[in-house]
């Protein structure tokens, strides 16, 4: 995982979105647009690791570090606060006011690809990017876990959009040579 990449995704979010996001939304929005940079030019953005959840794919370590509260976190966010969203428990994610960042870890296409993402999806509450998510048209890659966490290999994303299995396999080889 890059965490000035992750941190830099989940700055912009987070800032497009008035300052707060829960944090179910942000990694819907962070898979969404690491998927597509991964589609597109053959590189995810944050180069995190996936699982698959009850209510959709997360990038792992990202939500590790959010989770934790690490210092990097903590850096730019206020401290997660526990809440209700239409009947399910969620994180608030709040930036801190004088956080800012540049931007400058992401590339001119990944900013691009948080740009369309965000167009496609930012109007959505919680539950309609999870429900977003869990669509087999959509998210072809996500399967119902039953409460626990599944790996979601790199390959697996990449064959569920139409690459050919050897492709699939020489694209995750590659970008795991340089993880």
């Amino acid at each position: 995982m890059d965490i000035e990449k992750s941190l830099d995704v989940m700055h912009y979010f987070v800032k497009r979105l008035g300052n707060k996001v829960t944090d179910v939304k942000l990694m819907k929005l962070m898979y969404f647009s690491d998927r597509k940079a991964l589609l597109e030019t053959g590189f995810p953005i944050t180069d995190d690791s996936y699982c698959i959840m009850n209510r959709g794919p997360i990038l792992s370590s990202t939500l590790e570090h959010l989770n934790s509260y690490s210092d990097e976190i903590a850096s730019l966010f206020e401290r997660p606060t526990l809440m209700q969203d239409e009947g399910y428990p969620v994180k608030e994610i709040r930036l801190k006011e004088l956080a800012d960042r540049s931007y400058e870890h992401l590339a001119e296409i990944e900013l691009s690809i948080l740009d369309s993402i965000f167009d496609e999806l930012s109007f959505m509450t919680t539950n309609e990017i999870v429900k977003h998510a869990h669509s087999d048209i959509v998210c072809p890659e996500w399967r119902f876990p039953h409460g626990t966490s599944i790996p979601l290999p790199i390959e697996n994303i990449l064959m569920h959009h139409g690459v050919e299995k050897n492709e699939a396999k020489e694209i995750a080889q590659e970008i795991n040579y340089y993880r």
